[in-house]
């Protein structure tokens, strides 16, 4: 299958006229969507979230609160970061990694999942690139974990997960070496990547797909990887 790929971004935003926490944190949602000869096909999806750092600290409200109070992950992204009992004051050690990020928002790159026909193109790898010019405004965090081996995605037949390793700590090494491709480093012990978007970043490009012929046989098989 080919032709080309955009990546469509939804959000509905519901933003108190009174100041509050609730619009501190607002939730993303994108479609991977390629375009083929006019005709529109579900190639993937992708998540992410962004906190305003800035109105946070302008109103001197617990970044790390907030996150707890909508989801367990954010509540750990944001841990990761940030100094506890603080508004919104990142952790002397992340200040010192990631060269005094300054900017207002950080982006949490939160799940991403590309359907098997379009595997092997590194399409979540550039989707999070553009994602990143357009969003982010600092600190960029993500955890690499592998979707066969999470419980309440395992199960999803349509991904086919079984065709990915079947080692957890193989499957979680092979998908942060792919993340590290964008200008991911681990945060300490953590478990988390993260990124500074003030610095020039890695461009990676979409690979083409390829189709095989084996020797004798009528029908073309694709190898593809993740």
């Amino acid at each position: 299958m080919t032709g080309s790929y955009d990546v469509v971004i939804s959000l509905k935003h519901r933003v108190p006229l009174e100041d509050g926490w609730e619009d501190v944190i607002q939730q993303y949602q994108s479609q991977m969507i390629q375009n083929v000869d006019g005709t529109e096909v579900l190639a993937g999806t992708f998540d992410f979230y962004i906190a305003n750092i800035a109105m946070a600290a302008n109103r001197g409200i617990d970044i790390v609160d907030v996150a707890d109070s909508i989801d367990q992950d954010l509540s750990d992204y944001c841990a990761t970061l940030f100094e506890p009992g603080t508004a919104a004051e990142v952790r002397e050690e992340i200040q010192q990694q990631f060269d005094s990020p300054s900017g207002s928002r950080m982006l949490m790159l939160h799940l991403a999942k590309v359907l098997p026909a379009h595997r092997g193109q590194h399409l979540a790898l550039v989707t999070a690139r553009k994602i990143i010019e357009q969003f982010a405004d600092g600190l960029v965090i993500a955890m690499a974990q592998p979707l066969q081996h999470h419980t309440g995605y395992s199960g999803e037949k349509k991904m086919r997960y079984e065709s990915f390793d079947r080692v957890p700590q193989v499957a979680k090494a092979r998908l942060e070496a792919h993340w590290r491709r964008l200008g991911f480093e681990p945060i300490g012990e953590s478990g988390y990547l993260g990124l500074n978007s003030a610095n020039r970043l890695p461009e990676p490009k979409l690979r083409s797909q390829k189709r095989t012929r084996r020797v004798g046989s009528k029908k073309a098989s694709r190898r593809s990887r993740t």
